[in-house]
C-alpha cells in the first residue's frame, strides 16, 4: 500500500504542476485538512478542503510560472513525506512570495 501512497502524493504534485486543480484533489477527502498553523505569512491557520482550493487557486493566480520540484517521497506508515523546492514567476503587478523556496509536505493517504 506504501508505494501506492507515492504514487498518489506523486500524481498530485505532477497535477499541481500543470495547474490541474481537479487532478491534484482527485484523491482528497472531502475532510481534508491543510495545516498551515506553523506557515510564516498571513496564511497560517487550518484550512478544510474549500479553503485549499481557494489558497490553490489564489497562489496560480499570483504567479505566471509555478511549480513544485519533490526532491524525493518518504514512506512513513500512511504519511507520505515530500521535501521540495518551489519555483515561481509572479505575474507583472502582483507581489508574490520570493522563490525558490525550500520546505517540506506532508500527506496522510488512507
Amino acid at each position: 500500500m506504501s508505494q501506492e501512497n507515492v504514487e498518489i502524493v506523486r500524481a498530485g504534485i505532477e497535477a499541481y504542476n500543470r495547474r490541474d486543480l481537479g487532478g491534484m484533489l482527485e484523491h482528497a477527502s472531502p475532510d481534508l485538512v491543510w495545516d498551515m498553523s506553523r506557515a510564516i505569512g498571513p496564511d497560517r491557520g487550518v484550512f478544510g478542503l474549500a479553503e485549499f482550493r481557494s489558497w490553490v487557486e489564489d497562489l496560480w493566480a499570483a504567479f505566471a510560472a509555478i511549480r513544485l520540484e519533490a526532491h524525493e517521497y518518504i514512506e512513513v506508515g500512511e504519511q507520505v513525506v515530500v521535501p521540495v523546492t518551489a519555483h515561481g514567476r509572479g505575474r507583472d503587478g502582483i507581489e508574490a512570495p520570493p522563490t525558490p523556496r525550500t520546505s517540506t509536505r506532508s500527506a496522510t493517504v488512507r
